[in-house]
């Protein structure tokens, strides 16, 4: 990867991705606590799934909210 960290933001929740520990994780705010997912060494093609997956809805968010009439 050419970055360690990143971030994805769809509607109200910020993901962020970090590369090194292959986790993901968001901040609930109903909680007031960290949700975070571990994928582990080794299973990076998971991570990249869900990494892509989540920009794709994000994507589709942005592409039904131009849609919609206002």
């Amino acid at each position: 990867m050419l970055w360690e960290k990143d971030e994805i933001i769809i509607g109200d929740n910020k993901y962020t991705v970090d590369h090194t520990t292959g986790s993901i994780k968001r901040y609930n705010e109903k909680s007031k606590m960290w949700v975070s997912v571990t994928f582990g060494c080794g299973n990076e093609t998971k991570a990249d799934e869900l990494i892509k997956t989540l920009t794709d809805e994000y994507i589709q968010q942005c592409l039904d909210t131009r849609k919609s009439p206002t």
